[in-house]
């Protein structure tokens, strides 16, 4: 074995090869975009909500109001009992006139709990509504 210790060659430069770098930040990059594609809303309340075959729509502002299967009403995540809705819903009213109402009512709430809620919120002065469901 004939090994060179301590000469070099003049024609070999030792240099930076980027190539595998690129490689690694490509793959890093497709991982980022496949994992974010993948991510859903949710919230911490959990609805069973109905189906429907329909368009989305643009809502720029929203106020989320869930119902649970025991009729529990959620203002944004945080648990309200019908007597507080009005004034809850007035005081979001007062800071975000524009705003629209997303009513995520599980398929196992009452009707009457939902027409509630839509009533409170006409009475607060909302007037743009949307009821949240899964696509079929």
């Amino acid at each position: 074995m004939n090994f060179r210790r301590g000469k070099e060659d003049k024609n070999n430069k030792i240099g930076f090869d980027p190539t595998p770098l690129v490689d690694m930040m490509f793959l890093l990059i497709i991982f980022v975009m496949l994992s974010a594609t993948t991510m859903q809303y949710s919230t911490s309340i959990r609805v069973n909500l109905p189906k429907a075959a329909s368009d989305r729509s643009v809502i720029k502002k929203n106020i989320i109001i869930t119902i649970n299967e025991k009729n529990i009403i959620y203002v944004d995540g945080k648990s309200t009992n019908r007597n507080n809705l009005y004034g809850s819903l007035k005081s979001i009213w007062n800071k975000n006139k524009d705003a629209t109402v997303i009513i995520e009512a599980d398929k196992r709430s009452t009707h009457g709990t939902v027409v509630f809620v839509m009533d409170q919120c006409r009475r607060a002065g909302f007037e743009n509504f949307a009821i949240s469901v899964v696509e079929e």
